[in-house]
């Protein structure tokens, strides 16, 4: 059978076109999905059993954290404390979460209608939001303590595991892939977004 050009309807085939049919390929499955879903899965494991190891330990700093510590308080200067100041912006929701919305936005497939866009900025910080609201309810349970307030370059609050910044930055990073994403070519170009 062939297709006829104009209605797009099947037509016998002639006499003389004996060749195979081969059937339409099939589009596989999204073959990133598979990896994507046990990295997640393996990343959420090994938080939980980090989050759970830092919470049996109460007050008391693992060795290596000490050490960290004190290194970096024996090199800083002004200079890394500015530098700081400003990467910390990229963690601060005040920052982040508005941002998402312009990413989402702009990075939208909405075409030109704004109204479209715009949804698709505020699902993305709707879902950031979420994030953050969890990362919160995990650094309550977990109630690390955090380091001597004279070591501090900065204002901060409430317990130290996991970082309210680090966990707002991860979120605004997977945002900003998600929708990222979607406007790559499917394969390896979207895979490594």
């Amino acid at each position: 059978m062939q297709q006829h050009r104009d209605t797009g309807v099947d037509e016998p085939r002639g006499p003389t076109d004996d060749s195979p049919v081969a059937p339409a390929p099939v589009a596989p499955a999204s073959a990133g999905l598979p990896f994507a879903a046990t990295l997640t899965i393996a990343a959420a494991v090994a938080f939980a059993v980090l989050a759970s190891w830092i919470a049996r330990r109460g007050s008391t700093l693992p060795v290596v954290d000490e050490r960290i510590h004190l290194w970096v308080i024996a090199h800083r200067s002004h200079s890394s404390i500015a530098f700081a100041r400003v990467v910390t912006l990229g963690g601060a929701t005040g920052v982040v979460l508005p941002a998402l919305i312009v990413v989402g936005a702009l990075a939208s497939r909405g075409g030109r209608d704004l109204v479209r866009r715009l949804q698709t900025g505020l699902l993305i910080t709707a879902v950031a939001s979420v994030g953050v609201f969890v990362g919160l309810q995990i650094n309550a349970w977990v109630g690390r303590v955090r380091p001597s307030i004279a070591d501090w370059a900065g204002a901060a609050g409430g317990a130290s595991f996991p970082s309210g910044h680090t966990t707002t930055a991860t979120l605004f990073a997977t945002g900003c892939a998600w929708v990222v994403a979607a406007r790559v070519r499917p394969g390896w170009p979207r895979r490594t977004v």
